[in-house]
């Protein structure tokens, strides 16, 4: 796999368990953010990661997938499906969002 990022905090998230940054991510949320790059890792087509529950996705029309977590957390990223877990995954950002009516 290959994965890359678009913000540092997020990279050392994803790394470390922590950043200095993101100290007010819950911990459902950071193992929410650590399952669906796993989901995009192992995907073999979009449509694997765009509605696997417990998470509900939206495909944007420039390829940029928008998973929307728990409690009104939203993960976004780019995927170039590979096949065998080799996939490219570009991640823009974990935002809490209070319009997207996220789940419980």
């Amino acid at each position: 796999m290959s994965i890359k990022f678009c913000d540092k905090n997020l990279e050392e998230l994803y790394n470390k368990g922590y950043s200095k940054e993101s100290l007010e991510i819950p911990k459902k949320i950071f193992k929410s953010f650590m399952i669906a790059l796993s989901m995009a890792e192992s995907a073999a087509s979009i449509n694997d990661v765009l509605n696997p529950p417990p998470f509900k996705g939206l495909l944007h029309e420039n390829g940029l997938i928008t998973l929307m977590l728990y409690g009104g957390w939203e993960l976004s990223f780019f995927l170039e499906i590979l096949g065998n877990n080799q996939n490219k995954i570009s991640v823009v950002s974990l935002i809490f969002s209070q319009n997207s009516g996220g789940l419980l």
